[in-house]
């Protein structure tokens, strides 16, 4: 089994999480590439989250 790593970004609409954008990446630095790639980190929310285990 590997970590796999979700990539989300949004905005906040009446206090709740509007996620625009969701991904999955194998490793932290690819989430990362993708982040820069795509200029998540304009967005008020994006981070990137361990969502558990995926079956080699």
């Amino acid at each position: 089994m590997k970590v796999v790593y979700t990539i989300l970004a949004g905005r906040f609409d009446d206090d709740e999480e509007n996620i625009k954008f969701c991904d999955d990446a194998e490793t932290m630095e690819d989430a990362q590439r993708i982040i820069q790639e795509k200029k998540l980190y304009q967005y008020p929310i994006c981070r990137v989250e361990v969502t558990g285990f995926e079956a080699a």
